[in-house]
């Protein structure tokens, strides 16, 4: 079985925010700019209405995690935020005093098997693998995430964790580019070619869907 957007999805759930925020501006910019532009008013429009169709589906993505997030135990909570989240306010504080009593073997057959609860539970609500893939293929950062973890290359996302220590190691290479608003028209425009260019790798949006869709020895993980 293949997880690769469900996992996708749960690197990039902390990141998923900030992502809506940069597009959010980014459609501000090209609007303001829009009298500028030499394309035309319909091509304009329609770059516009593709952002904000990503910016709908980034925050339809983010409730969907957060509703399933809700359904689960404190401690597959703590395997999600050790293995994938991996927010350090987080890590130190709701759970600076937690601990899993059970082997290394143990850790990773629980982490693979809450995995499969949460696809499970996509599913369960129209979320299935391909589903997630044709709804993300034109997002910001999915993809390229999810096209590492298929490649074998997921140490590249998250660095592997020794087991039982909590150091928080963060990719720089994925991490989202913040979009901020220009203050002067000379910056907008640099500020827009800039977006034009993060922007050029996605292809055309397409009709989005409806989330209506349908070592046994002993060790303990703490973040201390």
């Amino acid at each position: 079985m293949k997880y690769d957007y469900t996992k996708a999805l749960l690197y990039a759930y902390p990141m998923l925010e900030e992502l809506e925020a940069s597009l959010e501006i980014s459609v501000e910019n090209k609007a303001l700019l829009s009298y500028k532009s030499r394309a035309g008013a319909l091509w304009d429009a329609t770059k516009i209405l593709e952002e904000i169709s990503r910016k709908v589906r980034l925050e339809e993505l983010k409730n969907l995690v957060s509703e399933l997030l809700s359904l689960l135990t404190e401690e597959e909570l703590y395997l999600l935020e050790y293995k994938y989240f991996r927010r350090k306010k987080v890590l130190f504080g709701r759970f600076g005093d937690f601990t899993l009593p059970f082997s290394e073997r143990s850790y990773f057959r629980r982490q693979h098997e809450l995995l499969s609860r949460l696809r499970g539970l996509f599913a369960a609500r129209g979320w299935t693998e391909e589903a997630l893939e044709s709804y993300c293929k034109d997002l910001p950062l999915l993809p390229r995430i999810a096209s590492e973890i298929g490649k074998g290359r997921e140490q590249s996302i998250r660095k592997k964790r020794s087991f039982g220590r909590s150091s928080v190691q963060k990719s720089r290479s994925l991490s989202p580019v913040p979009l901020r608003p220009p203050r002067r028209t000379n910056t907008a425009m640099a500020t827009a070619a800039r977006q034009t260019r993060q922007m050029a790798m996605m292809p055309a949006v397409s009709k989005p869907l409806s989330s209506s869709m349908g070592g046994s020895g002993s060790a303990e993980v703490s973040v201390r």
